[in-house]
This record gives structure tokens, C-alpha cells and sequence, in this order.
């Protein structure tokens, strides 16, 4: 009886062996803990960090890239640094985000700016470079 990938994926609980992921948003929360899951689940990964180091929990398990996501040009250069580090991309989640500590009434149109750009624009310009595959 021979075994396929996916069955000794599932048999050694890796079952995201030989994928390959970007991870947006990698430096803390959401996106650290989604990088480190990706991980654990045997999958090779670069994670996006937004001009930080990366988290302690991170360090020395991927590769991590600087890269503003709010700005075309660093997630133009950033997804062609990761794509050949990978040799191409199989996930790609999108886990960059914040938000101001105010209320609606309170926000400023800069604040404002700043979640627009931090929670939406990160989303569309991630997955841009990925559009021709995006289902």
C-alpha cells in the first residue's frame, strides 16, 4: 500500500508540509501567532513586520522581511524578496491591523487615515501582488 503527501501530512500532524506562506501584520498578535501556527503545521514562511524586530517567539523559526504594508512599493519589494526566498507562495493570509483608542466623535481625520490605511489598504495591497491567483 503506498502513502501519499497529504496522507504522511496528516500522519506527523504537519499537514501544511512543503506550502508556503506570507504573512502580513508578523509582529504581533494576530499575525505573530498565525506565523507561528503556519509553522507548526510544517509550513515555510516569511513574515511581513512592520520596521520591527521580529517577536522573541519568532526569531531564528522564519524568514521576516521589513515592509510597510500601507505603501505599494515595500510590498511590491517585500513580496518579491519573499517569493524567492519560498520559490513561490502557496498562503497568504492577511493579519495587518490597529486601531486609535477614541470613539467616532473623537477621531481625528488623521486617526481616521491611519485605521483606514492600517486595517483596509494593507488588505487590498497584500493581495494585490497575488491577484492573478486570488480566487
Amino acid at each position: 500500500m503506498s502513502t501519499t503527501l497529504e496522507d504522511e501530512q496528516l500522519a506527523t500532524g504537519r499537514p501544511l508540509t512543503g506550502r508556503r506562506a506570507v504573512v502580513s501584520g508578523a509582529a504581533t498578535g494576530i499575525g505573530a501567532a498565525a506565523v507561528a501556527a503556519f509553522l507548526d503545521a510544517g509550513a515555510d514562511v516569511v513574515g511581513l513586520l512592520p520596521h520591527t524586530p521580529p517577536p522573541d517567539e519568532l526569531k531564528g523559526r522564519c524568514d521576516c522581511l521589513s515592509c510597510d504594508a500601507r505603501h505599494r512599493a515595500s510590498v511590491a519589494t517585500a513580496f518579491e524578496s519573499a517569493t524567492t526566498i519560498l520559490g513561490g507562495l502557496d498562503i497568504l493570509p492577511s493579519a495587518s491591523g490597529g486601531w486609535q483608542p477614541s470613539s467616532p466623535e473623537t477621531l481625528t481625520e488623521d486617526e481616521f487615515d491611519f485605521v483606514l490605511d492600517t486595517n483596509l489598504r494593507t488588505t487590498v495591497l497584500t493581495h494585490w501582488p497575488d491577484r492573478d491567483r486570488a480566487i
